[in-house]
């Protein structure tokens, strides 16, 4: 080829341009540069065609779509798509949040405790929205809560029906990410920024919440039901795995704190119940309230049974006497439960409920510290420890029942064997 003919070749190569990343779909078929103007770019105005943008259209369909699957009063709401999740959880945290997120690097989210830095590890944890949370909400979507959710049976129904709910309520939405940050940690101990992540939404989430919590209205009834079951495993479960405990960790003080928390939402819940009994949850809700209806209690077989309620005979005044009876009755006939079968709801129940079951004079004499509530907390740390899938609860029972011993001293030890030998049963 002649020089002549190379610089003629030359000539006609394309003259190069910067990339319009946004440009219109007729300027990206015409491979021309767009001009980005709106409604219609010049080239489409010259052309008289009709100028599309494809970015701005998918925005405005995934809002739209949100929109429609917001819950609307009892109804059950519409399900959703995975675009749908993260579309809508960027918009709960952009309006739940007052500081502006800066991105947060996989390195810093995913980097081993033995590589990372303190200060890389609490970056990863403190940001109002960021990479680690696409983790948190992708374990939700694949099914890793199923056994936190009593009204959740399967993926159909948490994509149709819990999901939505807790896209449509930003305190929600953080507790759920706060428990799922709990749970991949106790698969994962070695990533301490989940522990951090967890304590930043559960922060979150108990700021948002104060308002409903304060006069709860009808329609937010459900969400505050299901708020109230995550506050109280999130609660324990930070208790169980905090890798930041301090020498002065008291696992007696945060458990009981987490019993107060639990018990006050609940007890404003009561006038709503018939409500929450005709929403989509209603059923399955009474399903799991009556996961064991089948078996009988039989406190009398737990071999600590006579001592225990001797213990409790002689607590004065008279309606904390009863108080005390009948949290040994709930404990014992929970343990005999938890014998006769290895049921994953019933163990849930259980667990859950022990706290709301047992009166608030019990509580009161828990607060105190007085020696007959804390070898009845020992039992319900044994109570724990027998229960099937109870993944939040992780080294509390043995953490609980050393601290009471501890509390206790060797004037009590011996009320404290059975549980002991429950607990410290490494095949339980």
């Amino acid at each position: 080829m002649s020089a002549a003919d190379d610089g003629q070749v030359r000539s006609r190569k394309r003259r190069t341009h910067s990339k319009s990343r946004g440009g219109c779909l007729g300027c990206k078929r015409r491979h021309h540069k767009c001009d980005e103007n709106r409604p219609a770019c010049g080239a489409c105005a010259r052309l008289s065609e009709d100028c599309h943008y494809a970015i701005a259209e998918r925005r405005s369909r995934v809002r739209t779509r949100v929109q429609q699957s917001a819950p609307q009063g009892p109804s059950a709401p519409s399900a959703l798509s995975p675009i749908d999740v993260a579309a809508r959880a960027a918009d709960v945290f952009q309006s739940s949040t007052a500081s502006v997120a800066t991105p947060l690097t996989l390195e810093a989210a995913q980097t081993p405790l033995s590589r990372a830095s303190h200060t890389s590890i609490e970056s990863a944890a403190s940001q109002p929205a960021c990479i680690l949370d696409l983790e948190l909400m992708s374990n939700v979507m694949m099914g890793g809560l199923l056994d936190v959710l009593p009204a959740i049976q399967d993926s159909s129904g948490l994509l149709s029906n819990f999901i939505p709910l807790a896209l449509a309520t930003p305190y929600l939405l953080h507790e759920l990410l706060a428990v799922s940050a709990l749970h991949l940690y106790a698969e994962h101990g070695s990533r301490e920024e989940l522990v951090l992540r967890a304590s930043y939404h559960q922060k979150e989430a108990l700021s948002l919440v104060q308002p409903d919590i304060t006069s709860i209205p009808e329609e937010r009834a459900l969400p505050l039901l299901f708020f109230s079951s995550f506050a109280a495993v999130s609660a324990l479960a930070e208790a169980a795995f905090d890798p930041r405990r301090h020498h002065d960790f008291d696992p007696i003080a945060k458990t009981t704190h987490a019993f107060q928390l639990s018990r006050g939402i609940m007890a404003m819940l009561t006038p709503h119940w018939s409500y929450i009994r005709k929403t989509w949850a209603g059923p399955v809700i009474r399903s799991e309230i009556e996961a064991g209806s089948d078996l009988t209690p039989s406190p009398q077989d737990i071999p600590t049974y006579t001592i225990l309620r001797s213990l409790a005979f002689g607590v004065e005044p008279s309606h904390k006497r009863k108080a005390c009876l009948e949290a040994v009755d709930i404990t014992l006939s929970s343990l005999s439960l938890l014998q006769q079968s290895d049921d994953a709801s019933l163990s849930r129940r259980l667990a859950t409920a022990w706290p709301i079951e047992c009166d608030a004079a019990f509580h009161s004499l828990l607060a105190e510290s007085k020696p007959v509530s804390l070898i009845i907390l020992a039992h319900y740390a044994a109570l724990l420890k027998l229960g099937t899938g109870l993944w939040w609860t992780g080294s509390l029972p043995g953490m609980l029942l050393g601290s009471i011993d501890h509390v206790l001293g060797e004037e009590w030890a011996e009320f404290l064997d059975w549980p002991k030998s429950i607990v410290l049963d490494d095949r339980g």
